[in-house]
């Protein structure tokens, strides 16, 4: 029997990959998409994906479905995501989950008190160079026992193309907790180990001046439980090839790649030379995570981990909100 899912907001082009996701995969039927903004109908005929209500109250309260995915606005997403789990419906989301704290407890409580589930499409973490870098690193791996990370996540603004509900007041929530999130999940996913303390952060305005409340510029520190150090950057200041890059510095050497790659250079502490990780094998991604929930499965990368990488950004957000 499939899983019944209705969308809710067209607002970000990253719900379209769950959209056809969903489309071409037995595991779900497409009970409804609602939106009710232009912009979101314009980008819905854009992306061939058709618009079947204008009303997300009348959608909840008619629509028979199990999971309400949601791609609106960032400053609503809380909102949507309470109703929902209000009406009895699990939570598939593109991040963030939310961008306050009072959204986020009464999600929690609701999640727990109905039993109900919350995917979030943090896909990062299943990148095959990660996917590498974690089996080097695990016991008697080649990169040994990682002691510091370095990345950056240099997103290109690309203001032209970039939704304008990005840069009005209230709606963003932030460039940490827009980004930073997919640092924070995939490196304790690499790991093992989980974020203990959140030792810095800075966000900026550094390149859109009409806009003074948009804060282009971010960058983070924080330390891992088992004693890791972590530092990066997640400024919307990269043209298009400057994207996801990490350092992994092991006790035996260092491994590194970036997104485009298809491969991670090691350099063993010993050697001259650089070398290349062994790829290794596919792992279930977010959506696996989320249908293996459904199902009855307890997941550490699950619900109580979204909800977990979820509060830990936030709070990252407002250290540097604090500093303003």
């Amino acid at each position: 029997m499939s899983t019944r899912i209705a969308f809710s907001g067209l607002r970000h082009c990253h719900i379209t990959g769950l959209y056809q996701r969903c489309v071409n995969s037995p595991e779900f039927e497409i009970a409804a998409v609602c939106e009710d903004d232009p912009a979101g109908l314009a980008n819905g005929k854009q992306w061939g994906i058709k618009v079947t209500c204008d009303s997300f109250e009348k959608m909840l309260a008619e629509t028979d479905f199990d999971v309400l995915a949601i791609g609106d606005c960032y400053g609503i997403r809380g909102e949507h995501v309470i109703r929902a789990l209000e009406t009895g419906h699990h939570v598939m989301i593109d991040k963030p989950l939310c961008t306050t704290f009072r959204d986020l407890d009464r999600i929690r409580t609701l999640a727990a008190e109905k039993n109900l589930c919350i995917g979030e499409m943090l896909d990062l973490r299943t990148h095959k160079c990660l996917l590498a870098v974690r089996q080097a690193a695990k016991e008697g791996g080649i990169l040994g026992k990682i002691d510091s990370i370095s990345f950056t996540g240099r997103h290109h603004l690309d203001r032209a193309n970039r939704p304008a509900w990005y840069f009005e007041p209230g709606n963003h929530g932030g460039t940490l907790n827009d980004i930073a999130i997919h640092a924070l999940d995939c490196i304790e996913y690499v790991t093992g180990s989980s974020v203990a303390s959140l030792d810095g952060a800075r966000t900026w305005n550094a390149r859109v001046p009409d806009k003074p409340w948009f804060k282009d510029g971010g960058m983070c520190l924080f330390s891992l439980k088992d004693g890791c150090g972590v530092m990066g950057d997640v400024s919307y200041f990269g043209p298009d090839p400057f994207y996801w890059r990490f350092e992994f510095c092991g006790r035996n050497g260092i491994a590194s790649f970036c997104y485009s790659d298809e491969k991670v250079t090691f350099r063993d502490k010993d050697a001259s030379e650089n070398t290349i990780l062994p790829d290794a094998p596919a792992e279930p991604d977010y959506l696996d995570v989320f249908l293996s929930e459904l199902k009855g499965n307890k997941e550490s990368f699950g619900t109580a981990h979204v909800l977990d990488i979820t509060e830990k950004t936030l709070r990252l957000q407002a250290l540097a909100d604090s500093k303003l």
